[in-house]
């Protein structure tokens, strides 16, 4: 079945699982439900930050998955990928 804006909630509260693979699930979750997942952008933002890339992927697509609704998470990310890729290009 699919899933929708009452399933956000708990899937808040999942993407603060430390277990990679849960919050992949769950970040992939709020990525199908799209702008109605905008609640959780606070929490996506969270996970940019974290050292894990995969784990930061799986937040980034999640934020592309709300579209516009996630327009907060515009600025954490690009300050995110500076600091991964000085100037000159290559990465850190």
């Amino acid at each position: 079945g699919k899933i929708g804006a009452p399933a956000v909630p708990a899937l808040i509260e999942v993407v603060r699982d430390p277990d990679r693979s849960v919050f992949r699930y769950a970040a992939s979750a709020l990525r199908q439900i799209g702008p109605d997942a905008k609640d959780a952008v606070p929490h996506l933002i969270v996970a940019l930050k974290n050292e894990d890339s995969g784990l930061r992927c799986a937040a980034a697509r999640a934020l592309r998955g709300i579209g516009p609704a996630a327009k907060d998470a515009v600025t954490p990310l690009i300050d995110r990928l500076c600091k991964l890729t000085p100037a000159g290009g290559k990465p850190k």
